[in-house]
């Protein structure tokens, strides 16, 4: 386990409810943070003792007066792109229709290789990429631009559309985030459908 955002691994989990004696020594070796009594399902699962914040919340939009959303019913399109100087153009969109997902992955390689791949993928597989990104990878919690200022080096982006017109754009320029691997990991089986090595 890592923090989303800073990407410590010294990250212990937050336990909710009436602690016990055996709780409570556990929290004083700095092992468990307690999280109080009143349970309603929005909790985070982690403190990150580094950024002395908490962590891993469950991937729900919270407006005033209203029920949390659940960003993972509210993505309609992703995509993803990367490349550099050197390594040329990969990138993948996937649309959500009602009974599937449109899916596009283009590549434009330093050999001058153009892939123009399209695909449909089952609702099935598309629930799956976005509990994935949302309950394990924590994409709500990541930070929009990773940035290092190097030249010639490798620039990605992940633009995500939700209902209602609304959009969040990640962005890196040789920088990661901390689930950077997991993410290629879970985008991987799409561009290798295409012939696509990412």
């Amino acid at each position: 386990m890592k923090c989303p955002k800073c990407g410590s691994k010294d990250i212990i989990p937050i336990l909710y409810g009436m602690p016990s004696y055996e709780v409570l020594k556990e929290v004083d070796e700095g092992k468990l943070k307690l999280g109080g009594c009143v349970i309603s399902g929005t909790e985070p699962r982690y403190y990150c003792q580094s950024c002395k914040k908490n962590r891993c919340y469950p991937p729900y939009l919270f407006k005033r007066f209203s029920q949390p959303e659940d960003l993972r019913k509210a993505v309609t399109e992703l995509r993803f792109g990367i490349g550099g100087f050197f390594g040329g153009n990969k990138e993948i969109t996937i649309v959500k229709h009602e009974n599937s997902a449109a899916m596009r992955v283009t590549c434009n390689d330093h050999r001058d290789r153009l892939i123009d791949f399209l695909s449909e993928i089952s609702v099935e597989k598309w629930n799956e990429l976005m509990d994935r990104l949302y309950r394990k990878l924590y994409l709500n919690e990541w930070k929009r631009t990773f940035e290092s200022y190097t030249l010639d080096g490798e620039q990605w982006e992940l633009d995500i559309k939700l209902t209602g017109g609304r959009k969040r754009h990640y962005y890196g320029n040789n920088e990661y985030p901390p689930y950077w691997k997991e993410l290629l990991s879970a985008l991987r089986p799409f561009f290798k459908e295409a012939g696509v090595k990412l």
